[in-house]
């Protein structure tokens, strides 16, 4: 009979090759952003990482469906809809995206030095959605140093367990019930219909880190609205990363809402809405 050490320690064997078997029968792409030099050498150092546990591609083909695709550029904030294509036209159950960049920053403590940065974008391909953001951040006494440290410090193993716990959620989710849509204005049926308003407008915030990183995006999130005024779901259909989507939710969950009517009855109804984020710099005078 096993001890209750050996025997835990056997349970977490079985569990561990639960997972790498899931995590193996995954194919997942590597993308960048820039194809600068700093993200092709974060791109390599992913691929080498995750190439022992998932069937990671090769960059080159991911590079070349990515160029074909024409989304290079929105690759960081793309919604639900183009990163399902997206992930079709590269043929991969998952992909990442690497944006990286370097800065020259002042504070306090460390006087003028240099930052060099990767943002991750672990994306689902079967639901288009992000279900991980990572930022790794270093900085050095100039860029090549500040390169080297960021080099060092980026641990893609972490993006693992997001990837079996989405494949293992999806698999199980069940789709959203039905629901009736904001009608298109002079459609008929637009007639006699009144859409949900909030009583009170929120903005959602424009996250430090959005900030510091200069971020200019938009953000997307689907509500069910039931005929009570009632928030049943929330789901960001388009991503942005560094704090902006749970800034978006969060905004949304605290705003009270003024039902959908049609001829002066309340109905449940499913309607977009849409934020758009750029860094403004305060005036020193305010």
């Amino acid at each position: 009979m096993l001890s209750p050490l050996k025997y835990r320690l056997v349970v977490w064997a079985l569990l561990l090759a639960g997972t790498s078997a899931i995590a193996s029968a995954q194919s997942i792409a590597i993308i960048t952003r820039n194809k600068s030099s700093l993200d092709e050498r974060a791109a390599q150092l992913t691929r080498s990482t995750l190439s022992g546990t998932l069937r990671v591609q090769d960059l080159g083909m991911s590079d070349a469906a990515l160029e074909a695709s024409g989304k290079r550029e929105t690759a960081t904030n793309l919604d639900v809809a183009d990163a399902q294509q997206l992930s079709t036209v590269i043929g991969c159950d998952f992909f990442i995206v690497i944006k990286t960049g370097a800065q020259r920053r002042t504070s306090l403590e460390k006087g003028d030095h240099f930052e060099s940065f990767a943002s991750f974008f672990v994306v689902s391909g079967r639901t288009g959605r992000l279900i991980k953001w990572k930022l790794f951040s270093e900085t050095g006494k100039d860029a090549s140093d500040a390169e080297q440290h960021l080099m060092q410090s980026i641990t893609a193993t972490e993006f693992l367990s997001s990837i079996v716990t989405a494949w293992k959620s999806e698999a199980a989710e069940t789709r959203p019930a039905l629901m009736e849509l904001v009608p298109e204005p002079d459609s008929p049926g637009a007639k006699n219909f009144r859409a949900p308003v909030p009583f009170r407008r929120l903005r959602p915030e424009y996250t430090r880190m959005a900030y510091l990183y200069d971020v200019t995006a938009t953000v997307e999130a689907t509500i069910d609205l039931n005929e009570k005024g009632e928030i049943t779901r929330v789901e960001i259909t388009r991503w942005a990363g560094y704090g902006l989507d749970e800034s978006v939710q969060n905004v949304i969950k605290s705003m009270n809402w003024r039902p959908a009517e049609r001829a002066g009855k309340p109905l449940p109804i499913r309607f977009l809405v849409r934020y758009n984020f750029k860094k403004i710099e305060k005036d020193d005078n305010e």
